[in-house]
């Protein structure tokens, strides 16, 4: 076995998943990223320092197996205040609100919020798998404007009327979301009126990956 599949196995069952496509939406990277990694059968140092710290893994136990022991993993887990929530930035990734637009595969920056403030100043009510990325165009006026930040949610289980980012086809999108399961269409929909809803169909739906839920925005000073 490669030892990037050791790893990934090891990383898999900490997220609990088995595939690879939910291992992807669990960590937050893109499919052809983890495609890459295999193909080199490596996977980035910055990146297994990351997971180590946001989901609290020893760094030693995805490199080798070994696991800790249970006072080094007590002593790991009281490294971080219970007030404390980190959160992906994204510096360079946005969602359209408007036509459209294509990122690259950035690697964030995590940040340290307080929960209290996350919870009282901007509303938030959930604290894990969270991205921050920045949102350009004005398609979702007045409900989220061009230049301000949202708090995103991964998560692909998206109710309607939510507001989510999306890819369609490369492109991400910020939209609020309509869909019927039944008729087998989904709408991704613009608050601004100036702005033509994007519809897709049948085996168009094939296109659309919603990557999260919108739980909060923020405009920066």
């Amino acid at each position: 076995m490669k030892r990037i599949e050791s790893i990934l196995e090891r990383i898999r069952k900490h997220f609990g998943v088995f595939t690879d496509k939910e291992l992807c939406e669990r960590w937050g990277i893109p499919y052809g990223t983890l495609d890459t990694w295999k193909n080199r059968d490596n996977i980035p140092t910055k990146r297994l320092d990351l997971l180590s710290k946001n989901e609290g893994i020893s760094l030693e136990y995805l490199l080798t197996g070994k696991e800790p022991d249970v006072n080094e993993h007590k002593n790991m887990i009281k490294t971080y205040s219970d007030d404390i929530v980190t959160i992906n930035f994204y510096h360079d990734t946005t969602a359209a609100a408007g036509y459209g637009c294509i990122n690259g595969d950035e690697l964030p920056e995590p940040l340290e919020i307080s929960r209290s403030f996350l919870s009282n100043i901007l509303g938030l009510k959930v604290f894990k798998n969270l991205d921050i990325i920045g949102v350009q165009g004005d398609s979702m006026e007045p409900f989220i404007s061009n230049g301000e930040y949202v708090i995103v949610e991964r998560t692909d289980e998206a109710r309607n009327n939510e507001i989510v980012i999306a890819n369609v086809n490369g492109e991400v999108y910020v939209k609020r979301l309509l869909r019927d399961p039944f008729q087998k269409w989904v709408k991704l929909i613009s608050t601004n009126k100036s702005y033509e809803d994007i519809m897709l169909k049948d085996d168009e739906l094939q296109y659309i990956n919603i990557i999260g839920v919108v739980r909060a925005k923020f405009r920066p000073f």
